[in-house]
């Protein structure tokens, strides 16, 4: 990308080109190939009150350079931020046997959350996919988490029986 005077002036693509000393700086050299961003391990909290910690990629291609740019500030840490976002309503909604069972449908969301985001700002760029690298529980021990959830699961069964 190159600006005049500060501001943008045009794009240029790979080869040779003329630009003016004094007046013309390349300010930006960006590969539009698709790239990872690494999003965060984030403290999320489940419907059961149980944290997590969740680790996650998201693989993204830039469409429009202009845009990506001049048109959202700091795009990388915007995107960790959507996705984050996402990732925090999705688990809100889910249990910890849940959340196990069902990282298809939360990538899902993440996914249509950031196409939605993309589409609004001129279709910058395009969420390829993102994928849950880890999913730690915090705080509790995951034994003691999964037997208190099948006392749990026998007591309703108990009392079904009961009935």
């Amino acid at each position: 990308m190159v600006e005049r005077g500060g501001a943008y002036s045009h794009m240029i693509e790979n080869g040779c080109h003329g630009i003016t000393p004094g007046l013309d700086e390349i300010k930006y050299q960006v590969d539009t190939r698709e790239f990872m961003i690494d999003v965060k391990k984030t403290t999320m909290f489940l419907k059961d009150n149980v944290s997590v910690l969740i680790d996650g990629v998201a693989y993204v291609k830039i469409k429009n350079v202009h845009d990506c740019l001049y048109e959202i500030s700091d795009f990388l840490e915007n995107v960790r931020q959507r996705c984050q976002a996402s990732m925090r309503v999705t688990c809100g909604k889910l249990t910890l046997s849940e959340l196990f069972s069902n990282r298809e449908t939360m990538t899902e969301n993440v996914q249509e959350a950031l196409n939605e985001f993309f589409k609004e700002n001129n279709k910058c760029a395009k969420l390829k996919r993102y994928e849950i690298l880890d999913v730690q529980p915090t705080g509790i021990d995951l034994t003691k988490q999964i037997i208190a959830q099948k006392e749990k699961i026998g007591n309703l069964i108990d009392a079904e029986a009961k009935a």
